[in-house]
């Protein structure tokens, strides 16, 4: 339970706390993130209740640039990352495209999301090629969109809304996926080594695990 409720809290912080010198500029950075495996999975309410957690099977591919605006300093602990970074304004740009797709066990029903992914002009960014760290969106306004099918059992719908990507991490690197979709808050996260959440909740290390930040 201690897993939840870090994780709801997570979650529910939405603010972007970075203290900015702001230092200008104007670069191109390209950003890419693969993963493929196991991964932790959770359901959450709007309200940040959670209705299921446990392991899911999933992929992850995603292509982009930003044009960042603003070079300066980043120190959140929430999103594992520190230290001097390129960020986008909402004068910026940021262009990418991916797709997600994951499947996992609830209630003994199969369930299975498949979405693409694209970028949308209030798409925000923050990049560090030294580290291969990214964020792309950190609430569901700044997030890219993103657009699928959602089946339960023999039950298909359509479903559109926001996903937040982050990779990232201090001790165990992970990549990340926060979607919104209008009945539904997913959170997926795939770890590069065997992680262990709680007592009954281990989470394998994803097969294919790729990061990439780098200066056009």
């Amino acid at each position: 339970m201690a897993f939840l409720v870090v994780l709801v809290s997570v979650l529910a912080f939405t603010p972007m706390m970075s203290a900015y010198a702001e230092v200008q500029v104007q670069v191109y950075i390209a950003f890419k993130g693969y993963a493929l495996g196991r991964c932790l999975l959770a359901e959450i309410t709007p309200a940040f209740q959670v209705v299921w957690y446990g392991l899911g099977l999933g992929s992850l591919a995603l292509n982009g640039y930003a044009e960042a605006r603003v070079y300066g300093e980043f120190d959140m602990p929430w999103f594992e990352m520190y230290g001097w970074s390129y960020a986008t304004t909402p004068e910026g740009y940021v262009g990418a495209v991916g797709f997600l797709a994951a499947r996992w066990f609830e209630n003994n029903k199969l369930h299975q999301l498949s979405v693409a992914i694209y970028s949308r002009p209030t798409t925000l960014a923050d990049l560090q090629p030294e580290t291969d760290k990214f964020i792309i969106g950190w609430d569901e306004g700044s997030a890219l969109s993103c657009r699928g099918v959602y089946k339960i059992g023999s039950h298909s719908q359509y479903v559109s809304g926001a996903i937040a990507l982050w990779g990232t991490g201090i001790e165990t690197d992970y990549v990340m996926a926060n979607l919104w979709f209008e009945d539904y808050f997913f959170h997926i996260r795939w770890y590069n080594e065997t992680v262990s959440l709680s007592d009954t909740l281990i989470i394998p290390a994803a097969a294919i695990f790729v990061r990439d930040v780098k200066l056009l």
